[in-house]
């Protein structure tokens, strides 16, 4: 009887081929003229989608924030400024119910339902008026004489 040999290893036992493209370019390689998974396919449509979305939205704002800028005029003359100081007393003449002419506010205070307002002339002389904080109706009001001794300082 002959012998035999042995069976080849499993590599020679294949026949040869022709090596695809992804194997001569390596295991990681992309064959673009394979067709695109389906799945793939509509990732990339999403990510376009998307995409076109956040251009839209931020042209959006954008234009708003322009719109609202064009609304904004810079051009308006400033308020004119008071000349003397009695013309900046005036407006605190008309707002402080019960404040005579010549007296000037030198204190205030506010309470939850009371304010107090401390009023002097021009004399010295002192006023003390109680408001209510809600609709600034004078509710009492004192009156302090002038007295003969120098104000501390």
């Amino acid at each position: 009887m002959t012998s035999q040999a042995p069976p080849p290893p499993a590599a020679a036992r294949t026949a040869p081929h022709a090596a695809s493209a992804s194997d001569a370019a390596g295991a990681g390689a992309y064959d673009e003229d394979a067709p695109e998974p389906p799945r793939l396919r509509r990732l990339r449509q999403l990510v376009s989608l998307l995409l076109i979305v956040l251009i839209a939205g931020v042209a959006a704002v954008v234009i708003a924030l322009l719109l609202k800028l064009k609304e904004l005029r810079f051009d308006a003359p400033a308020p004119p400024l008071a000349a003397t100081a009695a013309q900046a007393a005036e407006p605190a003449q008309r707002a402080i119910p019960g404040l005579a002419p010549g007296e000037r506010l030198v204190s205030a205070e506010a309470g939850a339902e009371r304010i107090l307002l401390l009023l002097e002339d021009a004399a010295g002389a002192r006023r003390v008026v109680v408001l209510d904080s809600a609709d600034f109706r004078p509710l009492a009001s004192l009156t302090d004489a002038p007295s003969a001794d120098p104000p501390r300082p």
